[in-house]
């Protein structure tokens, strides 16, 4: 299987390009929605397609690839054609992102599974790890795509909310029911389809872990007498990491909902705009409408 990042980010682009020029078309070049949406969304992907192909233009007319590489480029070519990716260790692989000739420019690299990179990006600015992947890949056995386990906020609601019948320290057991109640909030947008994967995998897989890990070792040692000293000034640090960990809870949830109440508004917005550009809006109306909402 070819994971084509790429595709994705064109497809978003073709999109937000198609909806300004609806709205240049429909409101015309110099309109006050045309100006605040559609002609940033015009420069912004005009930068963005010159500064694609003048890297990839400049990128192309330097590299050349070294004894090594050439070596290596077709035994990965032989390897990639019995194999989706390519294993260096047990967090980094490189999987085949875009087409092209070289089969180096072809391959990106993932950390723990998200995408960091084109693999010659790290000849550019870290020749070290570069020759590092290079010497560390593993094409004498077959790699397998490891299945990811699902994890959601209610996995950790349930864990949260076990660690508090055990805590009888009441600031703290207030706090981690602020913590499940911020969880409730996300496990119900994911029931809905619109948390946002990219956001929440390292909430699920590096930050709630260690609060776990955290509450876990606080669990165990907090009836323990010979270091009831040492508990009372953890207790205070639990706190504060609690706290923490709410604060960037509450700031996710708002990033959550951002795009959504964005869209929310431009879309409202643009329905006012078509109603009273075809005339079925009367400045009386309006005024009606203002009064209603008072």
């Amino acid at each position: 299987m070819v994971m084509n990042v790429e595709k994705k980010e064109l497809t978003k682009t073709i999109t937000k390009g198609l909806f300004a020029l609806y709205l240049i078309f429909n409101f015309g070049p110099f309109n006050f929605i045309s100006f605040i949406i559609a002609w940033p969304i015009v420069i912004s992907i005009g930068v963005d397609v010159y500064n694609k192909f003048f890297k990839d233009f400049k990128a192309n007319k330097k590299r050349k690839m070294s004894n090594q590489e050439l070596g290596l480029a077709y035994k990965i070519e032989e390897y990639l054609k019995t194999n989706e990716l390519i294993r260096v260790n047990d967090n980094i692989t490189l999987i085949v992102t875009k087409s092209g000739d070289n089969v180096y420019d072809r391959l990106g690299v993932f950390f723990a599974g998200e995408y960091v990179c084109q693999l010659p990006d790290f000849a550019e600015y870290d020749q070290q790890t570069y020759q590092t992947i290079l010497t560390s890949m593993q094409l004498d056995k077959k790699a397998e795509m490891k299945q990811e386990e699902t994890l959601t906020a209610d996995i950790y609601i349930e864990r949260i909310n076990e660690y508090n019948t055990d805590i009888k320290h009441q600031e703290i057991s207030n706090y981690l029911y602020l913590t499940s109640s911020l969880l409730t909030n996300i496990a119900v947008l994911e029931k809905k389809g619109v948390s946002d994967d990219k956001k929440t995998r390292k909430l699920y897989q590096y930050y709630l872990p260690i609060l776990m890990d955290i509450l876990d070792n606080y669990c165990k040692v907090k009836d323990n007498s010979y270091v009831s000293d040492d508990v009372k000034a953890m207790e205070e640090k639990l706190i504060k990491t609690i706290i923490l960990c709410n604060e960037a809870l509450k700031t996710l949830l708002e990033s959550l909902n951002e795009e959504d109440m964005l869209n929310l508004t431009v879309n409202m917005k643009t329905l006012e705009s078509i109603l009273m550009k075809d005339g079925l809006i009367k400045t009386a109306g309006m005024e009606k409408v203002k009064e209603a909402v008072k």
